[in-house]
Formats: structure tokens, C-alpha cells, sequence
């Protein structure tokens, strides 16, 4: 995958992007085993920020700077949304296709630009092996169809056609399938909106081909790539947001995220609120609500 010019543009139009060797291979490789490690940590009451390798890479300067870039904004929110995830066995996680966007305020049109994206930075070879991550081009301006959900997401669909709400007929379509070839370094950020699928396996004969994950599940696994370890997928996930808590879509996935315990480790920590004053990354104010 080329990487792209004009990063808001083809974040816009696509959904995602992904930046190349962003981070070196070797530091990536070097922290695998302590992000392993630190992965068995509570996510509901560590706040991982607090991890100077962690710092490295969410408070880099050029992964800042791209995500200021793709939300077209000189501030952005971080408000202690991320986690290291570790899939000790990635072949026997149930994966399928979904959106992260949650709290949306169903008086805003979906055509309406959704600021807030996550960011991922995995720990293993997803171009030569299996374990990486699907995704739909484009997916980010399509309602998506849960099959975990089937009847209440018909019923939906059935509103949609036959009533007004904040889809559109044109959002009834379905976005391309594509394995993302990502090599330790590579950074891919996508809006929460954007349907997307972890721990994918590739075909060996044919690795570009992308199957649904319910297809995966169902053939037998010595027709695709293994992973590039017998075990331990890891991974980063961070999530920030166009500094507008104004924007009721913004405001309403913090009321559904934010972690007061985590946020509160952040606020203690001086010299981390000063680096994120540095950078333009702002946290919520302290009078912000989080539940109505």
C-alpha cells in the first residue's frame, strides 16, 4: 500500500489510512514482551499512558500530527480510551466485522463527518502471516449489518427504507474487504464508523483474497498463512477526538467511554499533563458530565 499524499483527503474518502514504518521495527520488536506483559493489567483501572515505551509511541510527535491532520483540527481529545490488547491464541478468537462508534446522537445525518478515530499499532508481521486486520474501504459512510443482531438490525434497515431517520438509502452498501499487509511500524488509524475485523487469516495461495470472517471460521486452517508467532497477538489501540465537546457525537461516546479511575491517574500525573499541553492533546474538563 502506497502511502498517501494528502493524508485528510484519503482518510475522508476511505475511511482509514495506514502510515508506514511510522515507529523502527527493532523498537517494536525490542517492547513486544512488555506490552505482552502489560496487557494482563486491569484496562478498567490502569490507565497505560503511564508506560514510557506507551508514551513513545501515542505522544510521538508524528502520529500527533497525523491525526491533527485527518480531523482537520489544531487540538484533539484524548480522554483515556486505549488499551494493549494480547489474543494469546488469535486463531480461536470470534472475530467479525464491526464499528466502534457508540453515543451517537441520532438528530446528526450520518453524512455528517464523525471526528473521532483509533489508532492501532500492532506488534507482529500481518504482510506474510496471518492475524491482522480486515477492513471496508469506505465503510465509515455505510450502516452496518450485525448478524449477533439479526433482527433488530432488519428492523432497522426496514426504518431506513420506509421512514426517515439518519441513514440513507445510500448507506445501505457494503464496503471492499481488504487485508491490511502490516508490518511491524506501521501505524493504521481509522474512523470509528469504519467496519473493521481483528485476528483475519490470509489464504496462502491467494493472501490478497478477503473472506468474510464467517467463511474463515468455517475452512480448514491449513489452507491459510499462520501467524508469525505460535502465540500472542498484541497490539495498542488509542482513540482521540476532535477537541469540540460542542459536537454532541463526541460528547456522547466519552459519556459512554471515559473511565473516571483511568482519567484521574492522567490528571495526577504533572509531568504528563504538561507533555500533552505541549502537544496540543487535551483531556476532558472537570466538569464535564459523564452521565446525564
Amino acid at each position: 500500500m502506497e502511502q498517501p499524499n494528502n493524508l485528510r483527503e484519503t482518510y475522508l474518502s476511505k475511511g482509514f489510512i495506514v502510515i508506514k514504518s511510522m515507529f523502527p521495527k527493532e523498537y517494536i520488536s525490542k517492547i513486544r514482551n512488555e506490552m505482552i506483559n502489560l496487557s494482563y493489567k486491569d484496562m478498567s483501572k490502569y490507565e497505560i499512558l503511564l508506560n514510557q515505551n506507551i508514551q513513545n509511541i501515542l505522544l510521538s510527535d508524528q502520529l500527533v500530527k497525523t491525526i491533527k491532520e485527518i480531523l482537520g483540527t489544531s487540538n484533539i481529545l484524548y480522554y483515556a480510551d486505549s488499551s494493549v490488547v494480547n489474543h494469546i491464541n488469535p486463531f480461536q478468537n470470534r472475530n467479525g466485522f464491526h464499528n466502534d462508534a457508540r453515543g451517537e446522537d441520532d438528530k446528526i445525518p450520518y453524512e455528517h463527518e464523525y471526528p473521532i478515530v483509533r489508532a492501532g499499532i500492532y506488534f507482529e508481521d500481518y504482510k506474510n502471516y496471518s492475524g491482522g486486520l480486515k477492513i471496508k474501504e469506505k465503510s465509515h459512510k455505510y450502516f452496518i449489518f450485525n448478524f449477533r443482531r439479526t433482527l433488530a438490525d432488519t428492523v432497522r434497515i426496514l426504518k431506513i427504507i420506509f421512514t426517515k431517520t439518519r441513514y440513507n438509502l445510500n448507506s445501505l452498501k457494503l464496503g471492499k474487504s481488504i487485508n491490511l499487509e502490516l508490518e511491524q511500524g506501521d501505524v493504521v488509524i481509522w474512523n470509528l464508523r469504519t467496519h473493521h475485523c481483528g485476528t483475519s487469516r490470509r489464504l496462502k495461495l491467494f493472501p490478497k483474497i478477503c473472506l468474510q470472517p464467517f467463511f474463515e471460521r468455517m475452512l480448514p486452517k491449513f489452507l491459510f498463512l499462520p501467524t508469525q508467532y505460535k502465540q500472542d497477538r498484541c497490539s495498542i489501540f488509542a482513540t482521540f477526538a476532535k477537541d469540540d465537546l460542542s459536537n454532541s457525537n463526541v460528547a456522547g461516546y466519552l459519556k459512554k467511554k471515559i473511565i473516571p479511575e483511568r482519567l484521574n491517574q492522567l490528571k495526577l500525573n504533572s509531568n504528563l499533563i504538561s507533555k500533552l499541553n505541549e502537544i496540543g492533546c487535551k483531556l476532558p474538563p472537570d466538569n464535564f458530565k459523564i452521565s446525564e
